[in-house]
């Protein structure tokens, strides 16, 4: 049975999936058969797949479709669950998958000024069964009171502002094996950072964006 709890989402901005066991030992299985490389690509995860990698190479700007046994996984996740009932039963897409190893970090952020009004969620999974506090990577929840002259949707003014101000985490979260959670593209006033991860140990995390048609 799927557990999740809606409030908790619309007062924090997140919450916990739960009851897909099944389904997060299959990507838990493909992630840790996977072979990581450095990344040259950009500054966020310290390894990628090599897949990945090789697809960059060739073209830094391609669209970076994950493999089909994961993509199919999520779907069947996000279409046999509440929340299809929390779209009003209409379909849902992958629209972004990141699969990455480590993490340098990022600053108080929402997703809303990166991706579409039509991708309410993004997803958390991770798959790292030793995790310890010196590991590093918790991704952090805390809200906001934005300046009323600040546009939220432009990415640069929003990212200046929100990376410099003075946020109080509400919630903080290993990335522990089998934690996965949903939260909010669509709540400003709600922000996420990452902390930087600990580039002695792997941190296997799967980052999911999905799409509502309209």
């Amino acid at each position: 049975m799927n557990y999740f709890d809606i409030n908790h989402f619309y007062n924090y901005g997140f919450a916990f999936v739960k009851g897909f066991d099944k389904e997060i030992a299959q990507l838990s299985s493909i992630m840790k058969q996977t072979t990581w490389v450095s990344n040259p690509v950009d500054d966020r995860a310290y390894k990628i797949p090599d897949w990945l990698r090789d697809k960059l190479f060739d073209d830094p700007e391609c669209e970076v479709n994950p493999p089909v046994e994961v993509e199919s996984l999520l779907l069947q996740m996000m279409e046999s669950s509440y929340f299809f009932n929390m779209t009003g039963n209409k379909t849902i897409s992958l629209y972004d998958t990141y699969i990455y190893n480590g993490t340098r970090g990022q600053g108080w952020h929402w997703e809303g000024y990166e991706v579409p009004y039509t991708c309410p969620w993004f997803m958390m999974i991770y798959f790292n069964d030793d995790w310890k506090e010196d590991h590093a990577g918790q991704i952090e929840f805390g809200p906001i009171t934005w300046d009323l002259d600040v546009n939220i949707y432009n990415y640069e003014t929003a990212c200046n502002y929100s990376f410099n101000s003075d946020v109080t985490p509400t919630h903080s979260i290993a990335p522990l094996a089998g934690t996965c959670l949903l939260a909010t593209n669509q709540n400003p006033t709600i922000l996420h950072r990452v902390l930087p991860s600990n580039p002695k140990y792997d941190r296997l995390a799967l980052l999911a964006v999905f799409q509502v048609e309209v």
